[in-house]
């Protein structure tokens, strides 16, 4: 069993060509933010479920980061986001309910082979 999921990146929408324009001074489609999101679904028993994700993307978002300070020796942060969201997908419960045990079980036929008598001995 393979506890692993692949995590879903879009393939459109996102392009890292990020660049600098030093006339500017900015650089421009700078990723700034992350978000993943985790679908989750209960297994196990009804009295104790476990959530097991089944489903995991990602997505990000792009901005223009401009450097404002008047001189270019000095520092400047950017803020970069990250969220995470756990979704419950709907579901319904299916109970299960086992078949009880029998508490005599079932011999086979020859199990007091020994001690059989045959043909009315």
């Amino acid at each position: 069993m393979d506890d692993w999921i692949a995590m879903e990146v879009p393939s459109t929408g996102i392009s890292v060509n990020s660049y600098e324009d030093a006339n500017y001074r900015q650089c421009q489609n700078m990723i700034d933010a992350i978000d993943y999101e985790f679908v989750t679904v209960n297994v196990g028993s009804v009295a104790n479920p476990q959530q097991k994700i089944v489903k995991a993307s990602v997505s990000f978002q792009l901005s223009n980061w401009v450097f404002r300070q008047t001189l270019n020796s000095q520092q400047q942060a950017f803020p970069f986001k990250t969220s995470v969201t756990f979704l419950a997908a709907p579901q319904e419960t299916d109970l299960f309910v086992p078949i009880l045990p029998s508490i005599i079980p079932e011999l086979p036929w020859d199990v007091f082979y020994p001690f059989v008598a045959q043909n009315g001995e």
